[in-house]
């Protein structure tokens, strides 16, 4: 993990929970199925740690309405929530489990006998890459953060 350059401390809204902050363990290409497309061909990469790199995870503690302030989604500046860690120079969000890069995720939707569309998302779409991020009440986000050398 990189060493900390500044003395600031990892500091978060209230209403947001700092689930997971760890190194992954794991080193493979951004891609998932470039992955899985490896280890089929017997092409494993050998595995060793990105200290440049971080998992984290963030979860919102309330529900929508069960407080006037605190239901309400949290904004945070990741480059600035973690600058005690290091210079942040890029945000990647995955999946929950942190194998698939969001943006490359197809959602499923259905619709109900009363014809209303389900699978949708609560929160409003997002622009990959930016280190600014929303959580909305109850959601869990994950990302790569990658920290400066």
């Amino acid at each position: 993990m990189p060493r900390p350059h500044n003395p600031w401390p990892v500091t978060l809204p209230p209403n947001l929970h700092l689930q997971v902050l760890s190194i992954p363990g794991w080193k493979y290409s951004r891609s998932h199925a470039q992955h899985l497309k490896n280890l089929q061909r017997g092409h494993p990469e050998k595995p060793r740690a990105d200290l440049q790199r971080v998992l984290l995870r963030l979860h919102h503690l309330y529900e929508a309405g069960e407080d006037p302030v605190l239901s309400r989604p949290a904004t945070v500046d990741l480059k600035v929530a973690l600058r005690g860690l290091g210079s942040v120079v890029a945000v990647e969000e995955r999946s929950l489990t942190g194998t698939w890069d969001v943006h490359t995720l197809k959602r499923w939707h259905w619709s109900t006998k009363t014809s209303h569309r389900k699978g949708h998302h609560t929160s409003p779409p997002r622009s990959p890459g930016g280190s600014v991020i929303t959580v909305y009440p109850k959601e869990i986000r994950t990302f790569f953060i990658h920290f400066k050398q």
